[in-house]
């Protein structure tokens, strides 16, 4: 039998494999950019957009800004609506494992190519902000994390691909060790109900005694959270008590058998919390 991995084990590996590694660049970040550069452009040189702006003869960041004018979206999404259309590698190699979408709060929304390496680099990224915050603030960790993320998927586009949120994503495959950890199951990000969402989020995260940290990409979703707690406190009292969510009325049937499942009724609890209230 093998023993399960306390946190020191894993922030311990997450150190020497991450940490050390970033902190010998920041030594010569210009050349540690520049390798990542020259990466990309060695990568994508046999796109479209790679051959048409001469990837394959860039040296250097002066060789790419001289090369390669400032882009907005409008002028990558020719190459990004034949890609999704044709499967060509017009702007990327790689072929996007989902799109996130913006909300289209200045125009139309926007659909942003996220691919297996985007993921990759960008979970390295969350490792070593981890390792920064556990050394730091160890005792942070010692309970349960309560994380707020963007649905993963929220729909698929014609070709079959989907697009969600690259921090649903994330969240939805980070490493078990990791996952252990936080209270939310993922499928509690794709409830469609604004509320709904909130007061599962609420009684998810008030159900257990000993939360540690708590984390979104916006703070004001703590207030929303806050003011949910506060109008649908007895309705969430009733939850922890019993584990049913049927007083969550906007909460589609599927919806409600998806995160039963993930959550623990605990009768003393609701008697406490009631005390605090």
């Amino acid at each position: 039998r093998h023993r399960s991995p306390s946190t020191e084990n894993w922030v311990g590996v997450d150190k020497f494999i991450f940490w050390n590694s970033f902190l010998k660049k920041t030594f010569d970040p210009k050349a540690a950019q520049e390798k990542v550069l020259k990466h990309i452009l060695e990568k994508n040189k046999n796109t479209i957009f790679g051959k048409e702006h001469h990837f394959s003869s860039i040296n250097n960041y002066s060789e790419y800004q001289k090369a390669i004018p400032i882009q907005n979206y409008e002028d990558l999404e020719p190459y990004i609506e034949r890609q999704i259309k044709t499967k060509n590698p017009e702007l990327t190699s790689e072929q996007p494992i989902l799109y996130a979408r913006t909300s289209g709060t200045t125009s139309k929304p926007k659909l942003i190519p996220i691919l297996r390496s985007t993921v990759n680099a960008y979970k390295w990224g969350q490792r070593i902000f981890l390792y920064a915050q556990y050394a730091a603030f160890r005792d942070m960790f010692s309970g349960y994390l309560l994380a707020i993320a963007g649905p993963a998927v929220e729909g698929h586009l014609d070709d079959g691909v989907p697009y969600g949120s690259m921090s649903g994503l994330v969240y939805k495959e980070m490493p078990w060790f990791t996952k252990r950890k936080f209270i939310l199951p993922p499928d509690v990000f794709s409830i469609e109900d604004y509320d709904s969402k909130y007061a599962v989020i609420a009684a998810f995260g008030l159900a257990k005694k000993n939360v540690t940290a708590m984390g979104s990409a916006n703070p004001s979703t703590f207030i929303k959270l806050l003011d949910v707690i506060n109008t649908k406190w007895q309705d969430i009292i009733y939850i922890v008590r019993t584990g049913d969510f049927s007083k969550v009325q906007d909460l589609k049937e599927s919806e409600r058998d998806s995160i039963s499942k993930y959550f623990y009724k605990d009768p003393e609890r609701a008697d406490e919390l009631q005390q605090i209230f």
